[in-house]
Parts: C-alpha cells; structure tokens; sequence
C-alpha cells in the first residue's frame, strides 16, 4: 500500500497535504510526529519551524526503515542546512543521499502554495519512476573502463573538497 505521510504544522503542511490529497495515494497521514514509517511510504517534513522540521527530518532518516521517498519542505538554504546538519550527526551518507532537501521540483516557489506544488511535482515523477528531481544525478565514466556510474551533485560530507581519485599520482602529497 503505497501512503503519503506529511509531517509538520502550519501553512505548508495543509498546501501539501491538500494538493497531494489528488495524486491517487491509497492513504494521506497529516502527523506533527513520526511514526510508524513503512519502507514503500512516500513522506514530506514540512515543518514551519526550522529547528522542529530538522528534528523530525533526523527521526525519519534514522528510523529502522528508510521511506521510498523522504523529502524536506523548506526553502534551498534551510534544505542544505538540514543536509549538513544530518551529516553532523552521523546520519550515514547513502541515507542523506536518499533525501530531497529541499523537496520538489526547482520551480523558484516561495509560497506555500507554489512550494506543494513544487512537491506535488516530485511526487507525481517519483510515482511514475523518473529520477528524483530534486536530487539531480549526473552519469560520469569511469577512467577504469566501468561504464558510466551515478554521482549525486551535491557533496555533504566532503564539504567541497577535492578527493583525488586512486588512479591519480599525488606525488606523495596528501
């Protein structure tokens, strides 16, 4: 049963939740807390305030079960904020990787109601098995003949720093 959990309060919460309400899930869960997370659930923190939203979005990114979708409502600095404060508490990255932070598609939205349905966007491409929007892989190729792998744009966790690859002579430098 696929269900859609959107968790949080306030104004964003309510846009997401009634503009989802018309993608066809079988059940829409509006909750102030986590709860009982199913591995084919679709969730969405959309919390007003920025420090509950994190603590929410931590609870589910930790929960024994990891959601199909895991998305975090907010404006694009407090989504990276919350993707560096997961690394901070040593959210494992495969699991951050697996957030949409910020959720939806990138529509410039900036109110609530352009905000859900930015999400509703994500939602609907995940249902129907695009990439996640949000998250943005790119396809680069191995220098080792591997064909071509999937790379998340976004680097939590290395903060930006250059990594040289294995194959690269450093010269003895670090």
């Amino acid at each position: 049963m696929r269900r859609l959990i959107v968790i949080g309060r306030g104004v964003t919460a309510e846009r997401v939740a009634a503009l989802a309400g018309q993608l066809g899930y079988e059940e829409l869960r509006l909750a102030d807390a986590v709860d009982d997370v199913a591995a084919d659930d679709h969730v969405v923190v959309a919390e007003d305030d920025a420090e509950l939203g994190r603590s929410r979005l931590l609870e589910v990114a930790t929960s024994a079960v990891m959601p199909a979708y895991l998305g975090f409502a907010a404006p694009h600095r407090e989504g990276w904020k919350a993707l560096v404060w997961l690394a901070a508490r040593d959210v494992p990255k495969a699991r951050i990787d697996a957030v949409s932070a910020p959720a939806g598609v990138d529509v410039g939205a900036e109110t609530p109601d352009e905000v859900a349905i930015a999400v509703a966007a994500e939602l609907v491409a995940i249902r129907r098995g695009r990439p996640r929007p949000s998250s943005g892989l790119e396809l680069a190729g191995g220098r080792r003949n591997r064909g071509a792998e999937a790379r998340p744009r976004r680097l939590i966790g290395s903060f930006g720093r250059p990594v040289a690859s294995d194959d690269e002579d450093s010269g003895g430098r670090n």
